[in-house]
């Protein structure tokens, strides 16, 4: 082969590592950095203010004092874990639904969601695994649920932090 040639082929493969990498950030692999910009800007929000209409139409100014994002309907299903929990329900999530499945069970034990009643919360919880594990098949359940792992230790970590606030205040 002349070197011309090698040359060429590895300009090629190189090209497309480029494309496979930033087809990867397309789909959402970049799951940290989106995590930290998210953090970033409910930081700077805190402790500023907006301007809101009252009923009368007179600008009000308020503080803003928290915010969230919004979860999915599967998203809410997920229990309150300690952090070290929601890491091996995450690990778990290796094989498709199967740490959703076994997360969803504690909620039977006295855990919590962001639904309403626990019931709620186990039911969702089950049914996302199950189609977790059926959509695996052709490989969307599989990203599924890890994409569902990262969002158990998120979860976590939002609450110790929720919970270390409160304490600090008290």
């Amino acid at each position: 082969m002349t070197p011309a040639r090698e040359q060429r082929l590895s300009v090629g493969q190189d090209s497309e590592r480029r494309v496979s990498r930033g087809n990867l950030a397309s789909i959402g692999i970049h799951v940290q950095e989106r995590g930290e910009s998210r953090s970033k800007q409910e930081k700077q929000i805190r402790g500023k203010t907006m301007l809101v209409a009252d009923p009368d139409g007179k600008m009000v100014e308020w503080e803003i004092l928290s915010s969230h994002t919004k979860e999915s309907i599967f998203q809410k299903s997920i229990p309150v874990l300690p952090p070290a929990a929601a890491a091996f329900f995450g690990f778990l999530n290796l094989v498709p639904g199967l740490g959703t499945f076994l997360a969803a069970f504690t909620l039977i034990c006295g855990g919590r969601s962001s639904f309403d009643t626990n019931l709620e919360g186990l039911l969702v919880g089950l049914g996302t695994a199950f189609l977790q594990a059926v959509t695996s098949l052709v490989i969307v359940g599989w990203f599924w649920s890890i994409m569902h792992g990262v969002h158990f230790v998120r979860k976590a970590n939002e609450a110790k932090e929720e919970k270390n606030k409160t304490d600090i205040k008290t």
